[in-house]
């Protein structure tokens, strides 16, 4: 009767074990899934800045701007228009993800003494699936979904 009790004992550790293990194995996955996403070396690209939008001079102001965006596989395309950037059309873009946001920050010049109101197109290329909200400056601009 001990004997069996022992045994049954035995048996439940072995188990227990078991789930530990299994348990600590899944959240090693899921931490390296996390991190593969997190680190994502990301690739920005700028498609397109027209010049100064001269036939609206005067006529556009920050109220005016708007944006659009859409995903492929991989690759989110940020279309921005009626934005004000340096007429030399210097600007620097950087892309990161974390926390499942695609954090943007456009760093135009603005130092120069020339401002216009522009259009500009850039893409954001090795996007792992998944869903993300979109942030281009600390502003919260939308939510997609990467497959």
């Amino acid at each position: 009767m001990i004997n069996k009790e022992f045994k049954s004992s035995i048996e439940k550790i072995k188990n227990m074990r078991k789930i530990k293990l299994i348990i600590s194995f899944l959240l090693l996955v899921f931490s390296i899934v996390a991190c593969t996403k997190e680190n994502a070396h990301l690739k920005v690209s700028i498609k397109e800045i027209t010049n100064c939008l001269t036939d609206s001079e005067n006529q556009i102001t920050e109220k005016d701007s708007a944006f659009s965006y859409h995903a492929t596989t991989s690759e989110l395309t940020i279309h921005k228009y009626n934005c004000f950037y340096s007429c030399d059309g210097e600007i620097n873009i950087s892309a990161e993800i974390k926390d499942n946001v695609i954090t943007i920050i456009e760093q135009p010049n603005l130092k120069k003494e020339c401002i216009c109101p522009k259009n500009i197109t850039y893409t954001i290329e090795n996007i792992p699936s998944g869903s993300y909200k979109i942030s281009i400056n600390g502003k919260i601009i939308g939510e997609i979904l990467m497959y």
